[in-house]
């Protein structure tokens, strides 16, 4: 299970700030969703898909097991002023299993056929799951993550042969990592690849981390990343 702290949640800021990623998969989902419907973004995070939800939608609620996470997201609804949204603190597991939301989202959680299912049994409507196809670029050392490479394919075929109707969008985005100094790319590479060896660590950053020029945030390093990802949208 994927566990939020300090250095992670500061992360993973920079880089929606900055790539604004979460808004391009907004951009994508926005044709599935009409203003007068009801929407939960499980596993949410830090919300920054849900925000792009409530501009359109008559409510969200963004669940999440982190309570860390929530509140990070709790303090940006409140200066936003965004006033279609709660937040709740739950597993998904928790969740009854009947129809709560005309739509549900889940994005980078769980990639199966069982875990659409589940949505679907949420929803009134459709259910969307945004997954990780693997990635164009060598973000990561050698065998630092397990590569998720052709699961989205295999999950459009599963769900295909249970008979479930769906249309799917596939995207190249541009899921890369800003940083404020060298020390801080080795922080980052340390904490989410523990297993490699320091000196690995700062050759793979040394032969990929790109100077930045001069900008807004102050990042002077930018780790590129093109991730694919698969949009699956099922309707009931």
């Amino acid at each position: 299970m994927f566990i939020w702290t300090k250095d992670s949640i500061n992360w993973y800021k920079q880089a929606a700030e900055y790539t604004k990623y979460d808004q391009e998969i907004y951009q994508e989902i926005e044709p599935f969703i009409e203003e007068t419907d009801t929407i939960c973004d499980i596993a949410c995070g830090l919300g920054f898909i849900s925000m792009q939800l409530a501009k359109k939608a008559k409510n969200v609620t963004a669940i999440d097991i982190s309570a860390q996470a929530l509140q990070l997201l709790q303090k940006n609804i409140e200066r936003q002023a965004i006033t279609n949204m709660e937040v709740i603190t739950s597993d998904i597991a928790d969740l009854p299993a009947k129809p709560q939301w005309d739509v549900t989202v889940m994005s980078f959680f769980k990639q199966s056929d069982d875990a659409m299912l589940q949505l679907l049994e949420m929803s009134k409507k459709r259910a969307i799951l945004v997954l990780s196809n693997g990635s164009k670029t060598h973000f990561w050392p050698n065998n630092s993550r397990p590569s998720k490479q052709g699961n989205a394919d295999r999950l459009i075929q599963e769900l295909k042969a249970k008979g479930i109707q769906i249309n799917y969008i596939e995207r190249d985005l541009d899921f890369g990592q800003p940083f404020h100094s060298f020390d801080e790319a080795i922080q980052f590479m340390k904490h989410y690849a523990p297993n490699n060896l320091p000196e690995n660590l700062e050759d793979h950053l040394r032969t990929h981390l790109v100077p930045m020029e001069e900008n807004p945030f102050g990042y002077r390093y930018y780790l590129p990343h093109i991730k694919k990802i698969v949009i699956v949208i099922a309707d009931k």
